[in-house]
């Protein structure tokens, strides 16, 4: 884990990468993950091997197994991501 703020009740495995990141409340990280100059919000779910970069994702997110979310994204709340 780089430059990261974390927020509490996070779960995010010692195998992912989180560097530059906004990490609130409640969101749990799979392993290989790598999340990169992003924010995520509140309850949020990301999956295994997935890369998320330059992205913003919204409240109640989830991230399947992995996906690439790219750059400039803005992932609306309530959203699955498969």
């Amino acid at each position: 884990i780089g430059p990261a703020v974390i927020g509490s009740s996070c779960q995010i495995s010692n195998s992912s990468v989180v560097d530059d990141a906004i990490i609130w409340n409640c969101v749990h990280i799979e392993p290989f993950a790598r999340i990169k100059h992003t924010i995520i919000a509140n309850n949020s779910h990301i999956g295994s091997g997935s890369f998320i970069e330059q992205a913003v994702l919204g409240n109640n997110i989830i991230v399947g197994y992995g996906k690439h979310i790219e750059a400039g994204r803005l992932i609306a709340p309530n959203t699955i991501v498969c």
